[in-house]
């Protein structure tokens, strides 16, 4: 009962983070706009992984197969969680510019990141028997989806802040918007959502 409760706390949270992430979709420049859907879309991924444990069921139809974990990790679906975290890793590497465009996303975000990295290295290498490794690894992964969650909402806020400031055109989001000023360096694109001209 208590798992299936973190389980769905931890897909409500990346759920509210997608939310977040998909309302900034027309904010900022084209760029910008593309890390807001692909950020949506992994959340709720991971959200629909995390409520229905699917890298679980993938990785014990694997594990079925003949495929075995490497040494020193606990279990196969470890193995897919760890990949799954890598191709994340990837996209937002590619997507760097947008993550460190502004400071204190990029600190929540980066938080959000190392949290889960933890939770991931604590789940597949850590004796699993206890009952405090089983609640370290769930309050791990809720601590990232919260700091998630704080980084797409501090982010939607600031680019509807820039918006409003330049109505009718949009512009990615400065390094120093939250010291009240804007990077030079301006994106202006017209709006490509609801009431463009």
């Amino acid at each position: 009962m208590v798992r299936l409760l973190y389980d769905y706390l931890g897909g409500s949270g990346l759920i509210l983070a997608a939310y977040f992430a998909w309302s900034a979709r027309f904010y900022g420049s084209l760029r910008a706009r593309q890390f807001s859907l692909v950020a949506a879309v992994g959340s709720i991924a991971l959200a629909i992984d995390e409520v229905f444990s699917l890298h679980e069921r993938l990785g014990s139809t694997l594990y079925d197969r003949g495929w075995r974990e490497p040494a020193g990790i606990n279990h196969f679906d470890d193995v897919v969680v760890i990949a799954i975290g890598v191709a994340a890793l990837m996209i937002a590497g590619f997507f760097a510019s947008e993550v460190l465009r502004d400071r204190r996303f990029a600190g929540f975000f980066g938080a959000g990141v190392c949290v889960f990295a933890l939770a991931v290295g604590w789940d597949s290498t850590v004796d699993q028997t206890g009952t405090f490794t089983w609640w370290a690894e769930e309050t791990l992964e809720l601590g990232g989806v919260v700091l998630m969650v704080t980084a797409f909402r501090y982010r939607t806020a600031q680019l509807r802040a820039v918006a409003r400031q330049h109505p009718g055109a949009t512009m990615a989001m400065g390094v120093d918007l939250a010291g009240g000023r804007v990077e030079s360096r301006r994106a202006i694109d017209q709006p490509s959502g609801p009431g463009a001209n």
